[in-house]
């Protein structure tokens, strides 16, 4: 009889190995979805100037030129706060907008015309700048750049650049990004 039980169980503990694997499948995320809930979580990891935040009701996330982040975040940040402010998400049409954001996203179909005037516009402002892989971002003045999923360091940061406007980003993710010093590289 304790045999009979013991076969069961061992029998009943195979078949478990065999079929959860078969019925679990874990929630797969597209990348533009991980880059929406890394900007949330950049949010929560950067420290803005006292003074930058308190004028709006609102923390808010300007998109630009990347219709498809719009609706995701638009969609993943309803109910959120940050900062204990509702967060908006608009869409940037216009260079006058950019002025109304705390953070700013850079979609890949950016031209360096527009990025290089959009950074000078703002370029004494306590905004965070985010780009989706584009080429010298950092180096030309931006903050935060999303790098290909096979790097090993996920997002480059130009910390220098960071701390002249009075953004503080947390060592915890300063240690997983690749800093960039625009710098370093000029003699």
């Amino acid at each position: 009889m304790k045999f009979l039980t013991l076969t069961y169980y061992l029998f009943l503990i195979i078949a478990m190995q065999i079929i959860a694997p078969l019925n679990i499948t874990a929630q797969q995320y597209s990348e533009i979805e991980l880059k929406a809930a890394y900007l949330y979580n950049f949010t929560l990891f950067v420290k803005w100037p006292v003074n930058s935040t308190n004028n709006s009701e609102y923390f808010t996330i300007g998109i630009y030129k990347d219709y498809d982040m719009f609706l995701i975040l638009t969609e993943m940040l309803k109910g959120k706060k940050t900062m204990n402010k509702p967060i908006k998400v608009i869409e940037i049409k216009n260079i006058e907008n950019t002025k109304k954001t705390n953070l700013i996203y850079f979609g890949k179909n950016v031209t360096q015309n527009e990025l290089n005037e959009i950074l000078e516009y703002i370029s004494n402002k306590p905004i965070l700048t985010v780009a989706n892989k584009i080429e010298d971002f950092c180096e030309n003045g931006g903050i935060i750049n999303f790098r290909p999923p096979y790097f090993k360091k996920r997002f480059e940061i130009n910390n220098e650049k960071a701390l002249s406007l009075g953004l503080k980003i947390s060592s915890k993710l300063l240690v997983l990004s690749k800093i960039i010093n625009p710098n370093e590289n000029k003699f």
